[in-house]
């Protein structure tokens, strides 16, 4: 349609391409250019005969290859890209008829990052939340309440209750220190009983 000046072809085909892919509110506009960058079809149809003279239309009417660039303006982030329009058979390097430009807006998907990210670093500050309360569950119930436990009965057993012995249904370090503990308090029970009964004896 190009190559034989139908433009009114490639309008229509142009508006149908933009109305199927357009309604998404990120493509922006369509744009097919001649050689010297002169609109011939646009989805905004009172851009029809002007000259694209902005820097990346120059450069993708020049490149023989697809195009893509993000710019930045009035605060809007958008995607460029071209493609040009060739006809052309395998081995030679055809007729160059003209180009292809688009515009898409990257708010959307930059909203969505910026909600992706967000929902990401909530979602992992409640999980290191959980894993640090659980691990301090297992921590309390498996480290600190038996050396407070153990801890308590060595103050009982050094205000004079000898028979103060701890219970441990554990195979672990905190295990053998309550065992050692109560190994401990049965020879000083046991020596003190002995001496005990020497005074006894002594004394009658």
């Amino acid at each position: 349609a190009l190559s034989g000046n139908r433009t009114e072809e490639l309008y229509e085909a142009l508006i149908e391409v933009y109305l199927q892919h357009g309604r998404v509110d990120d493509l922006r506009y369509v744009a097919i250019v001649d050689r010297e960058r002169e609109v011939i079809a646009h989805s905004n149809p009172r851009f029809y005969g002007t000259i694209l003279d902005d820097e990346f239309s120059r450069s993708a009417a020049e490149s023989p290859e697809v195009m893509r660039a993000t710019i930045g303006r009035d605060g809007e982030r958008s995607l460029l890209m071209s493609m040009p329009i060739v006809t052309a058979i395998p081995g030679h390097d055809g007729v160059r008829w003209g180009t292809v430009v688009a515009g898409v807006s990257l708010e959307r998907v930059t909203l969505l990052t910026r909600r992706l990210v967000s929902h990401t670093i909530l979602i992992t500050l409640l999980v290191a939340a959980i894993t640090a309360a659980v691990g301090w569950g297992v921590l309390d119930t498996h480290v600190v309440r038996p050396l407070v436990r153990l801890t308590l009965l060595a103050e009982d057993f050094a205000r004079g209750d000898l028979g103060a012995r701890v219970q441990m249904k554990r195979s672990d370090e905190i295990a053998m220190l309550g065992n050692t503990f109560n190994d401990m308090a049965e020879r000083i029970q046991q020596h003190s009983r002995s001496l005990e009964r020497k005074v006894k004896e002594r004394t009658r």
